[in-house]
């Protein structure tokens, strides 16, 4: 009687125990777990439940500690031109990070913004394949919602100059001997150009009326 009694005891405790790693394992997969974007169904989402807060990244697209949404991308028609694939992760509370894995499993694209911020990816004419969207739990105080929509891909053209274009010369500092063969760099985010000749430089600024 007693050998019985510890023999459903046992069994009792193991069923609890897979009972609660099957409640477990299904709070903490994303809702749906799947879903599909085309030029047909342009947009899909997801959420997902709070989990333990890892120390870093996830490392690859089948970490358990992580969650994975598996996205699959049918690219439009050729006609539809070029087009993004743009990934939103809002948490509801707390910091979730955002990783996007490649059809080979790749990491391809991530965002890791300020705690209670939308992290966003865009992909751009990315091609046919399964991408995961790895929902990092950096450190998560709730849950998060999820989306992925497929967009016209925007090109953007400045339109034509209106102001005279003028050239003239200039004098450089060194003209000494020693000053064989100089370089000429121009960086457009200062407006700066250099001109270097053996160990001496010259510096010229620009008026911005590119």
């Amino acid at each position: 009687m007693e050998t019985r009694r510890r023999l459903l005891g046992r069994a009792l405790v193991i069923w609890i125990a897979l009972t609660l790693a099957t409640m477990a394992g299904t709070a903490l997969a994303a809702t749906p777990p799947s879903g599909t974007v085309s030029e047909s169904i342009p947009t899909v989402s997801w959420t997902g439940n709070v989990m333990p807060p890892t120390a870093g990244g996830c490392g690859g697209p089948n970490n358990s500690a992580c969650d994975n949404f598996k996205l699959n991308v049918i690219p439009p028609s050729a006609a539809f031109g070029p087009y993004s694939i743009r990934i939103t992760l809002t948490p509801t509370a707390g910091d979730w990070d955002l990783e996007v894995y490649g059809p080979t499993g790749g990491l391809i694209a991530s965002s890791g913004n300020s705690p209670q911020q939308t992290e966003l990816v865009i992909l751009s004419n990315p091609p046919a394949g399964t991408y995961t969207v790895t929902a990092v739990p950096f450190a998560p105080a709730a849950g998060y919602s999820a989306m992925a929509e497929l967009k016209h891909q925007s090109i953007v053209t400045n339109p034509p100059g209106t102001e005279p274009v003028s050239y003239f010369n200039h004098v450089t500092t060194l003209q000494s001997p020693g000053s064989d063969e100089p370089s000429i760099g121009c960086n457009w985010n200062t407006d700066k150009v250099m001109f270097t000749g053996a160990l001496r430089s010259s510096m010229m600024s620009l008026d911005g009326c590119r």
